[in-house]
Order: C-alpha cells, then structure tokens, then sequence
C-alpha cells in the first residue's frame, strides 16, 4: 500500500468520525448508506436513482466558504434529500428557506425525523425548514433566486428533466446557482448551457465540487 493510499484512508476516516461527532451534537442519524433497492417508491424514476450517501460537513462547510452571495435572498432546495444532512446544515447559512425533497418514503420519514430532533436541541435561529416526498421531476420551482443541490442523486436522464424543468420555470436564473457533488453528468449542464462554473476541489468522500452560476 503507497503513502498517498494511506494518506487518504486516513483522511476519510478522520471526516468519517467528525461527521459522526456533528450528527451526535445535533441529535440526527444520516451517516449510515443505504442502496436504491432499499427505497420505499412507486415512481418509475427508481430505476435511474443512486444510492443514499450523506454528503460530508467539511464538504458542505468549503461549498459554504465560496459562495460570495447575500444567502437572506435565497432559497436552497436539496434534489434527492435523503434523511436531511444537507437541508438541516443548509438552514444554518442564513438562507430564506430551505427545502428538501425526496422520493423515498423511508428516506423522507428519517429526514422529518432528524428535523424533529434537530429543532429540539437547536439553540441558534435556523431558516425555515420543509421536507417534501415528492419525485423532484414533479418539483415545482419557487419564486427565485434559488440554489439548486445535487450530490449525484440520479443518472443522467432524471437529471436532465429536473435540470430543464428549472430552466424553463425558473424566476431569476442569472442569479439562480446549481451545486452539483460528485458530478457524473457534468456534461449535461454545459449542454443546456450552463457554462460558467466554479469547481471546488474535495478530497475522498464526494470527491469535486461543481458549482454552476
């Protein structure tokens, strides 16, 4: 095994266990993965979902970092929410809201679940907060401007559908921003021509950081 191998599984380890520490301190449970066969669907888009995997705090904490933005003027909506890690972290930012949204009923149940415990043990003002079980292609875009969150929750043509349905419907698109984890089809923003990025990189876990203005 070479240093930069072991280099990196300590990394992962190290925000594995922080991750674990801040899920503790806000009395929620989003660590653990779960495959796609495990979701508690009807919707045809189940064939073309990913598996639940939480997106790491430190990730979210550098996405936070470089957006030079007002975040009071936003609204952030989280595709493929899962149990609410990033919802729940996202309503600290000083957002207007903050939306997840989610086609799993299991998932779905966990993510109101965290809420639950979270808002019991938060101290500090958080943004609003709303959880909605809904396949995100049926996702009605709000008044804007928005950020759009993606930790590669779909392949590509879920995505797709989602994507244009924000650009045909959305309110402010020059101000509009997509972050998109781990960008697998990557490809399809600069095909629907959304080109200025910003890439961010990460190390281990949800490897690069996409983000589109």
């Amino acid at each position: 095994m070479d240093v930069k191998h072991i280099i990196s599984k300590i990394i992962n380890a190290w925000d594995h266990i922080n991750d674990s520490i801040q899920d503790l301190i806000w009395g929620i449970n989003t660590q653990k993965q779960m495959e796609s066969t495990s979701f508690e669907t009807f919707s045809e888009s189940l064939q073309h979902a990913k598996k639940y995997q939480a997106t790491r705090y430190c990730t979210l904490r550098k996405i936070r970092s470089s957006l030079n933005i007002d975040f009071g003027k936003y609204t952030f909506i989280d595709f493929g929410s899962g149990k609410g890690r990033v919802v729940i972290a996202a309503s600290k930012w000083g957002l207007k809201n903050v939306t997840g949204v989610e086609f799993a009923k299991n998932l779905h149940l966990s993510a109101k679940n965290n809420l639950e415990q979270f808002l019991s043990r938060s101290k500090k003002s958080t943004a609003p907060i709303t959880f909605i079980h809904l396949d995100a292609i049926n996702y009605k875009i709000p008044t804007g401007p928005n950020i759009y969150f993606f930790y590669n929750p779909f392949r590509e043509d879920v995505l797709r559908k989602v994507i244009t349905n924000i650009l045909e419907n959305a309110t402010h698109p020059s101000e509009d921003i997509f972050i998109y984890v781990n960008p697998r089809y990557g490809y399809i923003f600069e095909e629907l021509n959304l080109k200025q990025t910003v890439y961010i990189p990460n190390r281990n876990f949800n490897k690069v950081v996409k983000i589109t203005i």
